[in-house]
């Protein structure tokens, strides 16, 4: 299965810490959308803050709307699109310890 590591980047604060309005706006749609999509599409995870992968087969639609979201607010993202599906070596500290 086909699939795509989607990065949205959160913008840099000012000197008072702050982000714009159209930057925030966009940050909070972008958590809802992929909040949504996380409920409803098998296999789309969360990797990390505005960090997704995401199967192409079921996923494309959120991941271009996820990708639409971030143009509107002006905000950065990357995508890698990979052909087979990505496999995890998992290492688990407590299994260690038994």
């Amino acid at each position: 299965m086909k699939q795509a590591i989607l990065q949205v980047f959160p913008p840099k604060k000012d000197s008072q810490g702050s982000i714009t309005h159209k930057e925030s706006q966009a940050l909070s749609n972008i958590s809802g959308k992929a909040k949504d999509s996380l409920k409803r599409i098998e296999g789309f995870e969360q990797l990390g803050d505005y960090a997704w992968l995401c199967p192409l087969e079921t996923g494309l639609h959120a991941i271009s709307e996820i990708v639409c979201l971030a143009d509107l607010g002006g905000l950065s993202y990357r995508v890698a699109f990979m052909d087979n599906e990505l496999q995890w070596m998992t290492y688990d500290k407590n299994e260690v310890n038994s």
